[in-house]
């Protein structure tokens, strides 16, 4: 399997640093298989290094081979100056915690005292030293008042927490880390990546394996992304896909071949946005499938990811949306005669097949802005929900386009705010405000109606 290189390899500090992790040609896997190969590296002394790839992309089994838990069938490793395994003591690895055994009857300070194992002599139990060594690990991680608890008894996010006190209690020069934000809430993933951070500016070296790219971007100089091997070495610009660029040209061609279908095969025109939908639905999958060194999360796409937009994709957003709203401005008396009377409107000179045209564009164009935060799959929900919650209320029209804009921006910035603090999807959590924004309206409208016919 050969990993196809398309990004220069760059390291985010001088020559002049040490090399802690130094791989040349590596190739592993398991049972004959290959995961890895033809793996180049070298992570230097206080670099702070995100792992990101999707599920089997290698992650784990580079990190597996730093640590000497896995024998490459290729190539050379060199870890802290010699072979792995050979400088445990100076290095310490957090698996993914699935492979615990959280039913074991231990305390969480039992858990913490095993990263000071490996520097007690056989025969001896813990020392002053490695019980504060223990209970400043667990001050560094908020879970200082943790110390006494079962480790049965813990959540999936405390469980994090402890086993990466346990990693810090050892005082590594190099820590290797394993999906470590699993679990955890927002505001403990950002206190992590922070102490992550801290720990790399005093001099430790620290290779972290996550699919928050979120995160990665506001926090990690320098970024391996993986795909059976390192296909892009760089900065967190390697990981920026712009999709409203290409999202509004590939909508704008829908809005087209929708047009032409329904006009050509004698469907209705909801009919022919089904089937253009899942087509080009399906071919985006394909083609995103298909890009060897993309390494971003297609569940980000389907379904929403407000913390990976970047603020020069806010930017272009919001010039889309402008010219969305100044087009709409322009057009609008034609766009209103067309859609009520469009027979009427084609006898008074209207070309009603521009104008569909352009309907359908700025659509797709609204699509291609928010498909981001709320996801393709939901995106629908949100052009549709807002303005049926405001048809409930509207005595115009004009008071019906008002009305769906605010019901739309109510319910985006509650669902992110509330998508943030309960550690939940954007897009599905927008979309639900707006459909309980919908619900509270539609039955306070009917118990009004119901006043109204009782008196």
């Amino acid at each position: 399997m050969e990993a196809t290189r398309t990004f220069p390899r760059v390291s985010s500090l001088p020559v002049s640093e040490p090399a802690v992790i130094e791989l040349r040609g590596v190739r592993a896997g398991y049972d004959g298989r290959t995961v890895i190969a033809d793996v180049d590296l070298t992570v230097r002394r206080g670099e702070l290094v995100a792992l990101v790839g999707a599920n089997g992309a290698g992650k784990s089994t580079l990190l597996k081979v730093i640590v000497g838990l896995l024998r490459p069938y290729e190539g050379s490793v060199s870890v802290l100056g010699s072979e792995p395994g050979a400088s445990a003591r100076r290095l310490s690895y957090l698996p993914q915690a699935e492979t615990v055994h959280w039913d074991y009857p231990l305390r969480v300070e039992d858990v913490v005292l095993m990263g000071r194992v490996a520097h007690a002599a056989p025969g001896r139990g813990p020392s002053s030293a490695d019980r504060d060594a223990a209970r400043t690990a667990l001050g560094r991680v908020q879970a200082d008042d943790l110390s006494r608890r079962p480790i049965q008894a813990l959540s999936g996010g405390q469980r994090q927490r402890v086993l990466l006190a346990r990693t810090l209690a050892s005082d590594p020069e190099l820590l290797l880390l394993d999906e470590p934000a699993t679990g955890v809430d927002p505001a403990t993933e950002e206190q992590l990546m922070s102490l992550l951070g801290d720990l790399a500016s005093h001099g430790r070296t620290v290779l972290v394996s996550t699919h928050d790219l979120a995160s990665v971007m506001a926090h990690f100089p320098r970024v391996l992304a993986m795909n059976g091997g390192i296909v892009a070495d760089g900065d967190a610009s390697i990981l920026r896909i712009n999709i409203v660029i290409g999202g509004s040209i590939a909508a704008v061609a829908s809005a087209l071949v929708i047009g032409a279908v329904a006009r050509r095969s004698g469907l209705k025109e909801d009919t022919a946005i089904g089937v253009v939908f899942s087509g080009m639905f399906a071919v985006g999958i394909v083609l995103f499938s298909s890009i060897r060194t993309y390494t971003g999360d297609l569940l980000g796409i389907l379904f929403g990811d407000v913390l990976g937009v970047s603020p020069d994709q806010l930017v272009l957003a919001a010039i889309t949306a402008a010219a969305v709203l100044v087009a709409l401005w322009i057009i609008w008396r034609q766009l209103v005669f067309v859609s009520f009377d469009p027979i009427g409107a084609a006898a008074a000179g209207l070309n009603t097949l521009r104008y569909d045209t352009m309907l359908l564009g700025l659509i797709g164009l609204a699509i291609a802005v928010s498909v981001q935060i709320v996801g393709v799959v939901l995106v629908v929900a949100m052009l549709v929900t807002p303005a049926a919650t405001a048809r409930l209320l509207a005595q115009d029209l004009r008071g019906l386009v008002v009305g769906a804009l605010l019901a739309a921006v109510l319910s985006s910035l509650a669902g992110i705010w509330l998508s943030y603090y309960v550690n939940a999807a954007s897009g599905g959590t927008i979309v639900l405000v707006a459909t309980s924004l919908f619900g509270l309206v539609w039955t306070g409208r009917t118990i009004a109606r119901s006043r109204v016919a009782a008196g």
